[in-house]
């Protein structure tokens, strides 16, 4: 119905963010986002 629209939703990802984020389920996010990188190959 929006192909735009899913085309986006296909290549974006949506990290939490919200004042009530804790320090350690940021750090979960940091750790799981780079580990998805290095399997990827984007980790620097």
């Amino acid at each position: 119905m929006f192909p735009k629209a899913e085309q986006i939703g296909d290549r974006v990802v949506a990290l939490p963010l919200y004042p009530k984020l804790k320090a350690s389920e940021a750090d979960y996010v940091i750790r799981s986002v780079k580990e998805i990188a290095a399997e990827l190959k984007f980790a620097d």
